[in-house]
Order: structure tokens, then sequence, then C-alpha cells
């Protein structure tokens, strides 16, 4: 006998070592090892952290949560997990502050519901779920409960103000599967052994990481700008450098040398000279600008009138190119106007009279 007195000892100190960790913390929520589910204390249940259509990877909720309609909701429950009746789900609303004093009954033979967090008191308190225990969650999730009177209509909770809401069953909402079956403290001990507290220590950290990534990243982005900035300037610098040397260059050839580099440029759009583009009214002024004494400044001068004259001439024909395209869409207009002589031949007067 004193064997097995020794074997129910061991036993009884293990589970007592292992639950005397839940039963101390008047937080509900304790995590399983992979970190994926959530079992409460106060209900019993067990949930999945994230929401349907999400996968838990290193810490947070991975992907984009689908929503789905009613009938699509509940074809996503399995052996071990379904979605909650409406009273499950409304018992992860969380008010810091406390819940209002409006009730709702959902028709299931019990007393009515809290209906929403008092937000006089925490109006800032959104969402209104444990975000530790339930990160990425979603404004508004599926219950399993249809409405007795209304049978188009289903249960939700939105978790911005912990409300209750009364749905179309084809709106689109999230869904949170809970386990089939409730989960005893005796059970709980072996596979829930995070409690909050270290699930709040172990985001914390997360959280603290991202900003340092987030950090890290902004200091590179500024420090490859700076870069940038500095290469840019750099190269902008070589080129007003380089712009200056080709000048000097055709400076010192002298007045009809510059004044025939221009003639080419008119000639041709441009030339290059030492690597550097130029064009003939920039060469032009060059000429009247350094050798303003020299016949081939008067030249020069010519040269830039002309091609002004040009330009506004230019200018003009397809002004009065685009005016007569206008002209004629207008013509065209008066004559589908189904209006008598008269009438075409005034509006059409009218359509000309801009372009004299």
């Amino acid at each position: 006998m004193t064997f097995p007195i020794k074997q129910w000892l061991l036993r009884a100190a293990f589970l007592l070592a292992v639950y005397l960790p839940l039963s101390g913390h008047t937080q509900p929520y304790f995590a399983n090892k992979q970190g994926d589910q959530i079992w409460d204390q106060a209900t019993g249940l067990v949930w999945q952290r994230c929401s349907f259509g999400q996968n838990w990877d290193q810490g947070a909720c991975i992907g984009a949560a689908k929503q789905l309609g009613f009938d699509a909701a509940l074809g996503q429950a399995s052996k071990d997990w379904r979605v909650p009746t409406i009273r499950e789900l409304a018992s992860l609303i969380h008010c810091s502050k406390g819940k209002s004093d409006n009730k709702i009954d959902v028709n299931d033979g019990r007393l009515a519901i809290g209906d929403s967090c008092d937000m006089v008191k925490q109006p800032h308190a959104s969402p209104t779920i444990n975000i530790i225990a339930f990160p990425e969650t979603l404004p508004e999730y599926w219950s399993a409960s249809q409405m007795v009177d209304y049978p188009k209509g289903a249960w939700s909770v939105e978790f911005l103000g912990g409300q209750l809401k009364k749905r179309h069953r084809f709106g689109g909402y999230a869904v949170r599967l809970v386990r089939t079956s409730r989960m005893s403290k005796g059970e709980a001990v072996l596979e829930f052994t995070v409690p909050m507290e270290e699930l709040t220590r172990v985001m914390e950290i997360k959280r603290q990481e991202q900003l340092d990534q987030e950090r890290r990243a902004d200091a590179k982005r500024q420090e490859d700008q700076r870069k940038a900035d500095l290469l840019q300037k750099s190269g902008e610098r070589r080129a007003r450098e380089n712009r200056m040397a080709a000048q000097r260059s055709l400076i010192a050839g002298g007045a009809q040398s510059l004044y025939l580099q221009a003639g080419r440029a008119q000639r041709n759009g441009s030339i290059e000279h030492g690597g550097v583009s130029f064009y003939a009214k920039e060469l032009y002024e060059m000429v009247i600008e350094k050798f303003p004494s020299s016949e081939f400044a008067v030249k020069a001068s010519d040269q830039l009138n002309a091609m002004d004259r040009m330009d506004r001439t230019n200018r003009n024909e397809s002004n009065r190119a685009a005016c007569f395209s206008e002209v004629n869409t207008c013509t065209a207009r008066c004559r589908a106007s189904g209006m008598n002589y008269d009438g075409v031949t005034y509006c059409i007067e009218r359509c000309q009279k801009n372009c004299r």
C-alpha cells in the first residue's frame, strides 16, 4: 500500500503545482503552449485566437480574416470547432469602464444580455475585446443564434461598442470559432499554462521589436535618401561644371566661330560641344553677351528676332488650325440641329466669328 500512496501524493503535488497558477489569477484568459488557442477560465470555453481565414504564426494572426454570410459561417463548423452562440460570443465583450444599463432579450429562455459598454464613461475604449488575447479583431462577428421572430435574421456582436446586433443572414461578417466542448480547470491545467500576464509581456516584447524594426527601416530610408540627394547634388554640380567648361571653350573660339556654331544648331536643332548640348537661341545670346561690339552680335540679334517671329507665326497657325477644327465641329452641330435655313446660317456665322 505504501507505493500507491506515494504515487498518489506525487500526482497530487504535480496537479497542485500546475493548478495554483491558474486559480491565483483574476484574469480569465490562458493560452496554450502553441499560442493559437485561448481558454476562458470564467466560461470554460476554448477559443481560436485568430479569426477564420487567419493563421497564428510567431505571435501574430497572419493573413486576411474572411467575412462570410450566415450560412457560410455555420458551414465552417467541424467535429472539434463550431460557431459560438450569441451568449457565448457576448462573453468576450470587454468593457474597461463597465457595461451600460441596456439589456437585450435574445429569446433563448434565459436572462437578457447586457447590450453594450458604457461609452459615456469610456468613449475611446474600442475595440471592446481583449486585444492581447484576441489580436487583429474585426469590427463584427457572427454568432450561431438565429432570431426567433425573424427567420432571415441572426445575431452578431459588434466589438467597436460591445453591442449585440440583429443582422440579415446575407450580411458579411467575421467568424471566431469556439471548441465544441467546454474545458474544466482540471483539464485546462495541462494544456493552457500561459497566463494573461505572460501574454501581455510577450505581446509587448513583440510590439517593441516591431517598433525597433520600423525605426531601423525608417533610419535606413533616411540614409538612402540622404545618399541619393548627395549623388543628385553631385551630379548636378558636375553637369554645371561641364556646361561652364563647354561654354568657355566655345567663347574661346571667338565671335565668328560661336556665331557659326549657333547657325549649325539652328539648322540641326542643337549641337553637342564637350559632351554638352546647346541650342541656337542660347548660342546667339552668348554671341551678343560676350562680343557686344562685333558685327556678329548684330547678326545674332537679327537671327533671334527672326526666330521669334517664326515662333509667333507657328503658334498663330496652330491656334487657327485648332480654331477651325472647333468651327467644323460647331458647324456640324448647327446642321444637325433641325433648324430652318436662316437658323442654321445664323448658327454657322456665330461658329465662324471667333476665328476671323
